[in-house]
């Protein structure tokens, strides 16, 4: 499937990564969309005008299920693994963690864990899925409360380390650069 259709540039499912920030409007719980919007802004133009990088905010994990075609999923989400309040980090999923993956994101309807087991036994998720956690505590997810400092803090960090982590510092997307293109968005 090729996509960037703004740009006239043929980007294939190899090099699309597709980014959702999970969350709610319960304080903390929020974590997940704020990094995505922190991304929006650091991220360069050309990576998610020509549709290298999509950011998405989400509900409910299950719309991963029904998400476009891409190389490699990114998750982030606020996150109760037992590790400190605060703390960023980062797994590569497989089908043998999704026990674990159920009670670290296990905040929404159905936890994300099993949307992913889901999703791979319907053949329907890419060969990587990167999971993002922004560690919280369970009283931190009050309905309609603010985000405790800790984790505004933790975002902001997240939103750092995932931009770089996803090359944010490049000026020119790779499949412009294979194509010899150069830069040609405004």
């Amino acid at each position: 499937m090729k996509i960037g259709a703004l740009t006239g540039v043929s980007l294939t499912m190899s090099t699309r990564k597709l980014v959702y920030g999970l969350g709610s409007s319960h304080g903390d719980d929020r974590a997940g969309w704020d990094v995505v919007c922190g991304l929006r802004e650091k991220l360069s133009r050309e990576a998610t005008n020509t549709g290298e990088i999509v950011l998405r905010e989400i509900v409910d994990p299950l719309v991963v299920l029904e998400g476009e075609p891409a190389a490699h999923w990114v998750v982030i989400d606020a996150a109760r693994s037992g590790r400190v309040p605060g703390r960023v980090w980062r797994r590569e999923w497989n089908r043998e963690m999704s026990r674990e993956a159920r009670t670290w994101f296990a905040s929404h309807r159905v936890p994300l864990g099993d949307v992913l087991q889901v999703a791979a036994s319907l053949g329907r998720i890419p060969p990587r899925v990167t999971l993002w956690g922004i560690e919280i505590r369970d009283d931190d997810c009050r309905a309609f409360g603010s985000m405790t400092e800790r984790t505004k803090v933790a975002t902001e960090q997240a939103v750092g380390r995932i931009a770089r982590w996803l090359g944010a510092g490049r000026t020119i997307p790779s499949a412009m650069k294979a194509a010899g293109m150069g830069s040609q968005l405004p």
